[in-house]
């Protein structure tokens, strides 16, 4: 029995064909990507069936020459392109967020450290009452100038204080310069300057004396009238600008600048 000649598919592989040949070609291919399936029972949807008589020898597989359709070109850069661009967005609009949070961060981090020193300016005004006209240096309440910390236009630091005894006195001047320096941040320094305060912190002490109280007679008391204490700095962005004085005008727009303020009053002990 004479054996017959192996044939050829179109890869140039062999293998023993039926006696005719199917070309099977799925519905919408634009490409050239043609999959034949062996032992695949899955339907293929056809647009063309080919039947090519099989015959001795080699054959070749004959697919149709199919078109690249130039709508469908690029189509998946275009995706890449458009993927990028929304990344970018969402990146940069990530990186404002953390620029914003960071800003907020320091200014509640400011506002904490002025709160803190508002009350340390009032504890220590009530440890030297004997000495209080010394503090109350703060006298145009326009603009509220002098003041003490960092300096500018107005800054002052009373010094020669005669308010009581000689101890009293040197007391308080040392508690008017510690106050200017921890203001300026000088617990800290970089390079000489200090780092450890708020931005332009600065501090003004006011007195009224329309507000002093009277003895049994009917006089006024004095020292017995308020005290107000207020700090300003330096803030991160534009608000609305404080209705508290100190230092205006130093910070570039007012509604930059800051403030906190805190009126106190303390008792005149005296014996009787």
């Amino acid at each position: 029995m004479a054996t017959q000649p192996p044939r050829i598919h179109s890869l140039g592989m062999p293998g023993n064909f039926p006696d005719s040949l199917v070309l099977l070609c799925h519905i919408g291919v634009n490409t050239m990507d043609s999959r034949f399936r062996g032992n695949d029972k899955t339907k293929i949807p056809l647009k063309k069936v080919a039947v090519i008589p099989a015959k001795a020898g080699i054959q070749r597989l004959q697919t149709p020459n199919y078109k690249y359709d130039k709508v469908e070109l690029g189509f998946s850069l275009l995706e890449v392109l458009i993927t990028m661009l929304i990344v970018s967005i969402g990146l940069l609009g990530l990186a404002a967020l953390m620029a914003r949070v960071h800003a907020s961060e320091l200014e509640s981090y400011q506002r904490s450290q002025a709160l803190i020193l508002l009350s340390d300016i009032s504890e220590r005004l009530n440890v030297n009452r004997t000495t209080l006209s010394c503090f109350h240096f703060t006298t145009n309440l326009t603009s509220g100038t002098p003041f003490i910390g960092t300096t500018g236009s107005g800054w002052a630091l009373p010094t020669g204080c005669a308010a009581s005894t000689s101890a009293y006195n040197t007391r308080a001047d040392a508690t008017l310069s510690a106050l200017n320096s921890q203001l300026q941040g000088l617990s800290e320094t970089k390079s000489g300057s200090g780092t450890g305060g708020m931005i332009g912190a600065r501090a003004c002490i006011s007195y009224d004396a329309t507000t002093q109280l009277t003895d049994s007679t009917g006089a006024s008391i004095d020292g017995s009238g308020a005290y107000t204490v207020t700090i300003s700095w330096q803030g991160m962005t534009d608000t609305t600008a404080p209705t508290a004085v100190c230092a205006n005008g130093l910070y570039g727009s007012e509604s930059k600048r800051r403030a906190v303020s805190k009126t106190v009053r303390f008792a005149n002990l005296t014996s009787s």
